[in-house]
């Protein structure tokens, strides 16, 4: 989740998923969704910006700062609230 306080400051709510097995992007639907809605329930929604989640097919994992950079690189810290 991605974050923003009422004084513009950023910050994220993250959890890594790292299933058993090689799986295909639809059959990790269910883990995806379940997992967004755990942890929106714990997100303050005034501060929501935006959701996404990063898929590697490796035995990889990211930190907090190079999954914020790769969020920040692709502008999901421009979303616009729907009025």
């Amino acid at each position: 989740m991605l974050c923003r306080t009422e004084l513009g400051e950023r910050y994220n709510k993250s959890v890594e998923v790292a299933p058993q097995g090689n799986y295909r992007a639809e059959h990790l639907t269910e883990v995806i969704e379940a997992t967004y809605t755990d942890l929106r329930a714990t997100a303050n929604p005034n501060h929501l910006v935006a959701a996404g989640w990063i898929a590697i097919p490796t035995d990889t994992t990211l930190d907090e700062a190079e999954a914020a950079k790769i969020f920040a690189a692709v502008g999901a810290w421009n979303q616009q609230k729907a009025a």
